[in-house]
């Protein structure tokens, strides 16, 4: 499945069951699960990234670090947001080392993190045992990501989360792949979330690539009672794992330099390019472009008849 069409593909599977057409039936079991699932936890996920006016969020501004900080507690939910602006670096050689900090090196030196599924390189499947909020968490997890560029979001998107909790944190398998026992001591999380967006940031409407990369980092799980009392503690969470982010991606370049070029990368490249503010342009003109090459009386000309045929 192409990493831009999880959000197009659920839509569509939902028209073709509201209509009756009946054509989302074509796919499997394992497809549909993959379309609601993503496409389910990237809707979630933007009450964290977009963090939208009015709705809660307490906002800090860190001037030393470059950081924009937010902080939500809810009855049920603690979210944190970290972001900050990398220059330098290109939206997909952010996105590529993200893919693989996520994977191996997000959480805190001692984390084990094995791979469990990665037949789809948008969604795969992982083991992960670190310590957490004073206990030792062993979680399955399902990593995916997706092209979100032309969505509000206007990134790309990557996301580690627990599995639904229809499915529960007690299953036993997932695809036919048997899933691991918590370690003996060991807690499994019933929610918990962590989000990437990576956004391109254009220096002006004649723009044709990114100045800047824009990452935003946001955790949301189930309220502990330390954190509750001490939100910095959920600050430093994010902010420290950002701050490490960038410490592999430079780490990351000096060693390789480079990433793997593929279909996928490709696209985006192509994508990136027509989201960019003079690529909407070409399409559009304004009043006043239309003004300059109008006759003044033009009104005079109009034809009701035609006008109304509109309406």
């Amino acid at each position: 499945m192409n990493l831009s069409k999880f959000s197009q593909a659920s839509r569509l599977v939902q028209k073709s069951r509201s209509s009756k057409r009946h054509f989302h039936e074509i796919l499997d079991e394992a497809s549909l699960e993959v379309i609601h699932r993503v496409e389910a936890n990237y809707t979630q996920s933007l009450d964290e990234l977009m963090q939208h006016h009015g709705s809660g969020w307490r906002k800090e501004r860190d001037e030393k670090r470059d950081l924009d900080m937010a902080f939500r507690l809810t009855h049920d939910n603690l979210q944190a947001v970290a972001a900050t602006v990398f220059s330098g670096f290109s939206l997909i050689q952010i996105f590529d080392a993200l893919r693989d900090y996520v994977q191996q090196d997000e959480y805190n030196d001692d984390t084990y993190v094995g791979q469990l599924d990665n037949e789809l390189m948008q969604d795969s499947l992982l083991h992960v045992r670190r310590h957490g909020h004073g206990d030792v968490e062993d979680n399955i997890l399902h990593f995916s990501c997706t092209d979100a560029l032309d969505e509000p979001l206007g990134a790309l998107w990557l996301s580690s989360y627990t599995p639904p909790l229809k499915r529960g944190r007690h299953a036993r398998s997932f695809r036919g792949i048997p899933l691991p026992k918590p370690q003996t001591g060991a807690v499994r999380l019933a929610f918990w979330r962590s989000s990437f967006a990576i956004a391109p940031v254009w220096s002006g409407v004649a723009a044709t690539a990114p100045s800047a990369v824009r990452v935003t980092y946001a955790v949301a799980r189930r309220p502990s009672s330390a954190a509750s009392i001490f939100p910095s503690r959920m600050y430093r969470e994010v902010s420290n794992r950002l701050a490490k982010f960038k410490d592999f991606l430079h780490m990351r370049e000096e060693r390789a330099g480079t990433y793997a070029d593929c279909d996928v990368y490709n696209h985006i490249k192509r994508h990136l390019m027509e989201c960019a503010p003079h690529a909407s342009r070409n399409d559009e003109v304004s009043f006043e472009e239309l003004a300059s090459i109008l006759p003044d009386d033009w009104a005079d000309y109009h034809d009701a008849e035609h006008v109304n045929d509109f309406r």
